[in-house]
């Protein structure tokens, strides 16, 4: 304590930086300003964020939206390069259940889509799609068939 009191002592004698006759050291007075914010001030600073975040939130959905039908698109061509490879290895393009225990659909994929493949009896043609569900609104359709026609052609890279 005594060194806290000689170092308020030479602080306030040689006045720092302006500030009257007050040191840097307080030694457990109380301070001259209030700490903390007011409610106004509180209010304000939520409702700006409220704010941004309305305005921000349709834009992320659209991302997120844009970055599923990405994700699709690329699933649908390395399902297709996998019929390819079953045909190859087995003769015959492959039902769906085969296509996904190799090749399962990420969780994001499967919370907005099912995968649909269509076989035909002559054996080099098939079509794979992706069709929204239900709870998927705005999610367009995705196909791919055997000759690498791609369906919505917006939605392919």
């Amino acid at each position: 304590m005594s060194r806290c009191v000689a170092l308020t002592a030479s602080l306030v004698l040689r006045r720092p930086y302006g500030r009257g006759g007050r040191g840097v050291h307080n030694c457990g007075k109380a301070a001259d300003f209030h700490a903390g914010f007011s409610l106004l001030e509180l209010v304000i600073v939520l409702g700006l964020v409220g704010a941004l975040a309305t305005l921000a939130l349709p834009s992320y959905q659209n991302y997120l939206r844009t970055a599923t039908v990405r994700e699709g698109a690329m699933s649908l061509l390395a399902l297709a390069l996998l019929q390819e490879r079953l045909r190859i290895t087995r003769g015959e393009y492959q039902p769906v259940s085969v296509l996904l225990t190799y090749q399962p659909l990420s969780d994001r994929l499967r919370r907005h889509y099912r995968l649909a493949a269509a076989v035909s009896k002559r054996p080099s043609e098939f079509v794979l799609s992706l069709n929204p569900t239900v709870t998927a609104g705005g999610y367009p359709s995705l196909t791919l068939d055997s000759w690498g026609r791609r369906e919505p052609a917006q939605h392919w890279p």
